[in-house]
């Protein structure tokens, strides 16, 4: 910008003003000033990768809110949030263990009876299964 005034001579004794403008500008400096990068906001979070046990789900977000232009920063931190899930125990269910050996006869002669056991231990139920 550059500005004159009109004083060289002002004008005097009924004598006109200076005929046009008094401020000049232009535009100058053609190189875009640096854009530095910003993230967008973090997506939706994932599905967790399993449904008990724990597993993983993630998130992500971009550096393109802007992106950096003309010799700007790119974004700092991770473009990926991970996070544990569903760290609850899965159920486990019961399985019968092998039978115990035949129980001696009750009787000798006459129709006794003979037993035998299982138990659910292998392996036993838990965490609600």
């Amino acid at each position: 910008e550059r500005v004159r005034l009109c004083n060289n001579p002002s004008p005097a004794y009924g004598g006109r003003a200076c005929h046009g403008a008094d401020v000049e500008s232009r535009h100058c400096e053609t190189t875009p000033c640096h854009v530095d990068g910003q993230w967008t906001g973090w997506s939706s979070w994932s599905r967790c990768s399993t449904s008990c046990g724990g597993g993983f789900h993630q998130r992500s977000r971009s550096c393109f809110d802007p992106p950096p232009q003309y010799g700007g920063r790119l974004c700092q931190g991770s473009d990926v949030d991970i996070q544990s899930c569903n760290l609850e125990p899965c159920p486990v269910d019961g399985k019968w263990a092998s039978w115990s050996v035949w129980t001696p006869c009750s009787r000798t002669c006459g129709g006794g009876q003979s037993k035998r056991h299982r138990s659910c231990s292998n392996p036993p139920p838990a965490s609600g299964g």
